[in-house]
């Protein structure tokens, strides 16, 4: 990831200051001085210490054009060279400040090791950069003018009535969503991604309840505002709207790879989500329309999928809601019949395998169990966790201690593996022994 980072900004670097150059070369040689390519050299070898000069530079630069070499036009617009220089400004900023925030949470994890958790760091992360990335264009087209914002962000103008709007974004929406859900959740088994790897580890209620509001609620409007919304008008008043509609289709593709690596029918839904979007901006001639689009979309996707999820394990949907209520050879029942109608289904194997193990019985099974789970999803904390308890119950503490440290280090350090860990090791001290 490191050497992709110092390219991407090297470019940055490159493109943004030969833009600037071109832009008022007397400015640029009064203010930054250096030639684009000693910059972009500068910050290939000492980018944390450069870029901050650079960006400080900069600035003093858009203090010293005039406002009338800005050329601002009637509708609060500037000309396309300035439009394109500022973008490229504003998303070295925010490169810089995402780096910024991931070495400050390095840093605090030494001494809070309690905050390094994965899907803590992926929420922190993802609300930070889409609302430093909103304040970013926000101080940046207000310069423009007092609309600047709503001109920019697409909120402003309108060429479909709003009527229209609602009935397209909920049409659009439910069909894009349903069709998403049948194709990517009625698979037997899902492939690993980075994503599901995180989510399927949480531990925490409260951080996954958080995740589940951002990617609800807040991402579909900060995702529309910023793509199709600034990025989008920026693109269009430089390079045309057919650029335009390609151009943010691509990165808004590109920039969900990371989440989906692996599920390639997952990247390949998303991307074609993402032109739906930037169609639906082009016909309403406003950002209202793919944002509605992506709330209606993120709903109902979400509803969807449970709903797939519920009638294709029935059984398993009963031991999950009437956990508390039912004895052990209920859950044992219902888990087993949930099998049955679904052999593909390591949520099922894994509970069973810690069903047997909290009850002391068929703990051969339950490792022939949890190994079959841990076969479909090799990288599961929780069935890596079911696995050591199921060793601990059969007297191997030191294969069950192996790997309960090996989970507390990976990143989930909560007090639950710390008890196991603590657990374990008390029995191998002879302090304890497993319940048969």
């Amino acid at each position: 990831m490191f050497p992709i980072f110092f390219v991407f900004l090297f470019l940055l670097v490159y493109y943004d200051a030969r833009l600037l150059k071109k832009q008022n070369e007397g400015s640029y040689r009064q203010t930054l001085r250096l030639s684009e390519k000693a910059w972009a050299g500068l910050t290939i070898l000492f980018a944390i210490a450069v870029v901050p000069v650079y960006l400080l530079r900069r600035f003093r630069f858009k203090k010293t054009v005039s406002a009338s070499a800005q050329e601002t036009d009637a509708k609060g617009e500037e000309a396309p060279p300035a439009v394109l220089s500022d973008a490229l400004g504003l998303v070295i900023q925010w490169v810089m400040g995402m780096a910024a925030l991931g070495v400050l949470w390095e840093v605090s994890a030494v001494f809070v090791p309690q905050i390094k958790i994965e899907l803590g760091e992926v929420v922190a992360m993802a609300a930070f950069s889409s609302l430093f990335m909103l304040f970013l264009i926000y101080r940046t087209t207000r310069r423009y003018s007092a609309q600047g914002f709503r001109i920019y962000s697409g909120l402003a103008g309108r060429r479909k009535s709003f009527v229209k709007i609602v009935f397209a974004a909920l049409g659009l929406g439910l069909i894009f969503a349903y069709l998403s859900s049948l194709v990517i959740y009625s698979r037997p088994v899902q492939p690993e991604t980075p994503l599901g790897d995180i989510l399927g580890n949480a531990t925490s209620a409260s951080l996954f309840f958080v995740f589940m509001l951002l990617a609800l609620l807040m991402a579909p409007l900060c995702e529309e505002l910023i793509f199709r919304g600034y990025f989008f008008h920026v693109a269009r008043e430089t390079k045309g709207q057919r650029f335009a509609v390609y151009f943010i289709s691509f990165i808004f593709a590109l920039l969900h790879v990371g989440q989906y690596w692996g599920d390639w029918l997952a990247i390949m839904m998303v991307a074609v989500f993402g032109v739906v979007l930037t169609l639906m901006r082009v016909w309403a001639g406003t950002t209202v329309a793919s944002i509605l689009t992506h709330y209606v979309y993120n709903i109902a996707v979400t509803f969807f999928s449970f709903f797939i999820f519920f009638s294709s394990h029935p059984a398993y949907v009963e031991y999950q809601t009437k956990y508390f209520l039912l004895d052990a050879p209920a859950k044992e029942e219902l888990l087993l019949e949930s099998l049955a109608a679904e052999p593909d289904f390591p949520e099922a194997y894994n509970d069973l395998a810690w069903l047997y193990a909290e009850e002391g019985k068929k703990l051969d099974e339950a490792l022939e169990l949890v190994e079959k789970a841990l076969g479909y999803d090799p990288q599961r904390a929780a069935f890596w966790d079911t696995k050591a308890e199921v060793l601990y119950k059969l007297g191997r503490f030191s294969e069950a201690i192996e790997i309960e440290e090996r989970l507390a280090e990976s990143g989930e350090q909560n007090s639950f593996y710390r008890g196991q860990l603590k657990k374990f090791r008390a029995a191998e001290a002879g302090q304890g022994s497993p319940a048969r």
